[in-house]
């Protein structure tokens, strides 16, 4: 897990994909190219959301085993809370199509993601995403995913 602004994209450059989909964030902003930006040679995938945080109780963990996200909130913000994904129980089988599977259990760290900040997790950093901060409020981000064997 990375937590951190984008203005220190630059300092992940052992993370050359990595910095590369912070540095498209950076570019893009908020006016992303309609129905997402994929850079296929990169295996990176950048999409707009516009979402409503949720109570707790009505969010789950989610974890992939071939890319990792990249949080990246433009306005409002969420919580996000995260767990090493092998300390959690399966919510059913992993959809390895889809590449995701849906977990439950305590949270290990909490992240307040607000505008200008991003979370980077690895496949195992299991997320919760979209938990509200008291009342439901709407939150404006950009999701990257980029593919595990294109990041290093």
């Amino acid at each position: 897990m990375i937590f951190d602004r984008l203005t220190n994209a630059d300092s992940y450059a052992s993370l050359p994909t990595v910095r590369e989909a912070l540095n498209l964030i950076a570019r893009f902003g908020g006016e992303l190219p309609e129905g997402g930006y994929e850079s296929a040679d990169r295996g990176i995938r950048l999409s707009l959301l516009t979402i409503q945080t949720k109570l707790e109780a009505d969010c789950r963990y989610e974890a992939h085993r071939h890319w990792l996200d990249i949080h990246y909130t433009l306005e409002g913000s969420e919580l996000i809370k995260l767990r090493d994904v092998s300390q959690l129980k399966p919510l059913g089988e992993f959809d390895s199509e889809k590449d995701i599977g849906f977990y439950t259990g305590e949270a290990q760290a909490i992240c307040r993601v607000k505008a200008g900040n991003f979370l980077v997790c690895f496949p195992q950093d299991a997320h919760m995403v979209c938990v509200a901060e008291g009342n439901p409020s709407n939150v404006r981000k950009i999701v990257a995913k980029i593919r595990i064997d294109d990041c290093f």
